[in-house]
């Protein structure tokens, strides 16, 4: 039976309705993961029709493959929302059917994607990496990654959304793999090929911001892999996109920071000098509320100038 939008009592704080809800799980996921999971009986059966089914597998994919990290249990809620909205989750035309072929796939379940079309397999293999990635399974986050971006290329339209799923996935890949110092993984190019993936992506599914911060990742993945030229190349272009377009503070903070950790790996000091300053200038030109979160990196650039 469908459900209906009457408003029904949560942990969340009493009766609401499935956009106040939704928005409240997203608000308070990413501290409170297990109690959003636990509470989702609440959130599906306020699901009336397909675009509330899909906002609502966006929600169960992410809780339980970036957070929970239990994929069993994700590809359960999953088969309770096509119930409620009387579908199938096999249902290769659905969200929530593409989202369980990528949560049976990260199980180690062999998965026939060939029935799906070009941009479900595309949003099956990038999601099923994500879910690889979150328990550490990197061969297998290499091969699907690889696998999307090559069907991508080869034959995805440049206005599908799904576009947008791979750049984010690919980002996310690359930022995790520039964290794990010193391992294999981190010096085998991956990352700053997971990073240029990511650029190609949010070139077509972003705007300029989006494009330059994935500059950005690649230089930091660069970096992390030990490539100073491309480092160099990917800094310098995360400036000349900052500069053409008049970005903010906060996002010349950070092309600032791209160059003065570049002239630091290459042993420049007075050009390190000379970004640190710049940086600093910048950094109180960004909001107050801003610099709370970038003050971190602040003192982390101060820090690396002491010890060239």
């Amino acid at each position: 039976m469908l459900g209906d939008d009457r408003r029904r009592n949560s942990f969340f704080g009493g009766r609401m309705s499935f956009d106040q809800y939704l928005e409240q799980a997203w608000n308070i996921h990413g501290k409170n993961p297990e109690d959003v999971a636990r509470d989702l009986s609440n959130g599906v059966r306020l699901v009336v029709n397909r675009d509330q089914a899909e906002k609502m597998a966006r929600l169960i994919g992410h809780l339980f493959t970036d957070h929970v990290k239990d994929f069993e249990m994700g590809l359960g809620w999953l088969e309770q929302l096509a119930h409620q909205t009387q579908d199938s989750i096999n249902n290769n035309s659905s969200l929530v059917g593409r989202q369980a072929r990528s949560f049976r796939m990260a199980m180690g379940h062999e998965i026939d994607l060939s029935e799906l079309t070009v941009s479900g397999r595309v949003q099956v293999l990038a999601q099923a990496a994500a879910a690889a990635m979150a328990v550490g399974n990197w061969d297998k986050t290499q091969a699907w990654l690889r696998q999307a971006a090559l069907i991508a290329r080869d034959e995805l339209l440049s206005t599908d959304p799904v576009h947008r799923t791979l750049a984010v996935v690919a980002n996310n890949v690359a930022a995790e793999i520039e964290e794990m110092a010193a391992s294999d993984l981190r010096r085998s190019g991956f990352g700053v090929e997971s990073a240029q993936i990511a650029r190609v992506h949010w070139e077509k599914a972003g705007t300029w911001l989006e494009t330059g911060r994935s500059e950005y990742r690649i230089c930091k993945s660069a970096l992390a892999q030990g490539d100073v030229r491309q480092a160099e190349r990917a800094a310098q272009n995360y400036l000349e996109i900052c500069e053409r377009h008049k970005a903010d503070a906060l996002e010349v903070f950070f092309a600032c920071e791209a160059q003065f950790e570049v002239a630091r790996a290459e042993g420049q000091g007075s050009a390190a000098q000379s970004w640190f300053e710049r940086a600093k200038t910048t950094f109180q030109e960004i909001s107050e509320t801003d610099r709370l979160w970038v003050q971190g990196t602040m003192n982390q650039i101060e820090k690396n100038l002491r010890v060239m």
